[in-house]
């Protein structure tokens, strides 16, 4: 009977106990192992970016985390999101950028976040968060 690994796999109807004979057999443990200490960060040619792949995305999932927080509570009130202008900073701004703006004021990372993007124009489609936020 073949392992399917040199000749390919014929024998469609066992392939539940043939994959379950491959995950246990000492080789495929051999493989795992060389693939785990390979994937670790240290000691690859591209450590460096993915250090830097890692940051950038743990910088967007803390953004999203508190414009989501907003998006929820302004929901869940029935407030309106929009002003009529969409400018930080701005007295007719809406409660949406009121309430990034007052976290902002306490929270370090919000507040550079917003400096650093306030010049670029950003859309946001809050119809398309708020129908899966409010799930």
């Amino acid at each position: 009977m073949s392992d399917g690994r040199t000749e390919g796999l014929m024998d469609w109807r066992n392939i539940n106990k043939i994959v379950k004979q491959h995950e246990i057999s000492k080789e495929y443990t051999n493989c795992q192992i060389v693939f785990l200490r390979r994937s670790n960060n240290i000691g690859r040619i591209d450590s460096d970016l993915c250090i830097q792949i890692n940051n950038e995305i743990d910088y967007w999932k803390n953004v999203l985390k508190q414009v989501i927080a907003v998006i929820k509570k302004l929901g869940n009130r029935g407030l309106p999101f929009r002003g009529s202008v969409e400018k930080f900073g701005s007295q007719n701004n809406g409660n949406f950028m009121i309430c990034l703006e007052l976290i902002s004021e306490f929270d370090p990372f919000l507040s550079n976040h917003i400096v650093q993007h306030e010049t670029r124009v950003v859309v946001i489609h809050l119809t398309f968060l708020l129908q899966h936020v409010m799930k």
